[in-house]
Order: structure tokens, then sequence, then C-alpha cells
């Protein structure tokens, strides 16, 4: 009796390890989508995880932004090496392409748009402070220009344009593929200086 209550304990010990070893977090592109389950086959093109008794799911690897088991981490889908495209709202020019790319703790991002009557562009240094598996907090410095023209109905020879440089410092929270920026930066040009920067929109990661 006794040695077979052990050897019930012993299988539950050993099933209870291996289900903790197969166990895995799957977050998805674009949007960091979290997915759990039992790692029940794995290959170079997709892998099958089973949700609960049920259901299975079959998961390609092209969609995987990042992968987390229990001691350990696909480094294939780091966070901290992995490139954003999105579109923003705000500085420089209202309404922007916005591209960036990660290294370690630090990214780089350059944003900005050309319409022919406004145009603009900013780059960005920025250093993670703060980080969850969907969200990281940055310190950012920026640089940026932009202009705007007036043809004046079409008149070339009335035709003006206005310049504007600026430099500056702020945040920037990117969570869920929710991206936004603030900061203030002195403003060379038009516009009263210093002013506040921001830019906010969706931003995905590859």
């Amino acid at each position: 009796m006794k040695i077979t209550f052990s050897i019930i304990l012993l299988l539950g010990f050993y099933t209870a390890v291996f289900a903790s070893q197969d166990s895995v977090i799957v977050y998805l592109r674009p949007d960091s989508t979290v997915i759990s389950g039992r790692l029940l086959q794995s290959n170079s093109v997709d892998i099958v995880l089973r949700i609960d008794s049920n259901r299975t799911k079959v998961v390609r690897r092209i969609d995987i932004f990042k992968l987390e088991r229990p001691g350990y981490t696909d480094s294939t889908f780091d966070v901290h090496n992995n490139i954003t495209l999105g579109a923003t709202v705000g500085w420089p020019v209202l309404f922007n392409i916005r591209i960036g790319k990660q290294y370690g703790d630090f990214a780089y991002h350059l944003s900005g748009m050309h319409y022919g009557i406004a145009n603009g562009i900013q780059g960005n240094l920025m250093y993670c402070i703060a980080e969850s598996h969907i969200t990281q907090l940055y310190i950012s410095g920026m640089i940026g220009a932009n202009t705007f023209s007036s043809d004046n109905n079409g008149n070339v020879f009335l035709a003006s344009k206005t310049y504007n440089y600026y430099y500056g410092g702020g945040f920037v929270l990117h969570s869920h593929g929710f991206f936004f920026e603030a900061g203030v930066a002195p403003v060379k040009g038009v516009f009263s200086t210093p002013e506040l920067l921001f830019q906010f929109g969706q931003m995905f990661r590859w």
C-alpha cells in the first residue's frame, strides 16, 4: 500500500514537472496578442499548442513575436531586437509614417512625411527605462525640422515658405501596438519656443 502510494506521488511529481516544461507563452505579431498552452509540436514552420483539453492551435513561426517557457526565452522573438512600423499624428507634419529599430535597451526611430506644402522629418534616440512583455517606457531625445509652404493662389512669385528646427527630450510609451510620445523642445522658426511636442498612433512590431 505504501509502495503504491509512493509510486502515485512520484508519477504526479514527474507529470507536473514535464507539464511545466511543456508550458509556453506566445506573443503574436503585430499587437502582442498572448496565447498560452502546452507545446505539442515544434518545427521550423509552425508550432502546435494545446490550449485546453478540447482545443489545439497551430501558430506560424512568422507570426510569433516572442515565445517564452519557464526559465527559457526564445531569443528569436526577443523584444529587445525588433523593427517597429506605423502611422502617427503630431509633430513634425501632423500625419507621419514612423519606423524604428531596437537594439538591446536602445531604440532608434525616424518619422515624418512629404506632402509638398508641408514636409518634415524627426529622429529619436530612446532608452528603455521600464518594460513588461507587451509594454515599454522610454526616455527619448529628439531632433527634427519641418517646412510649410503657401502658394498665394498659385502665384509662384508671392509664394512663401516657413522653416522650423527643434531639438529636445521627452517620454515614449508603446503598449499593445498603441504608441504615445510627449516632450518639450525649443523651436527655432515661426512657432513660439519652447513647444510641447507629441505623437500618438499605432506602431506594430516585426
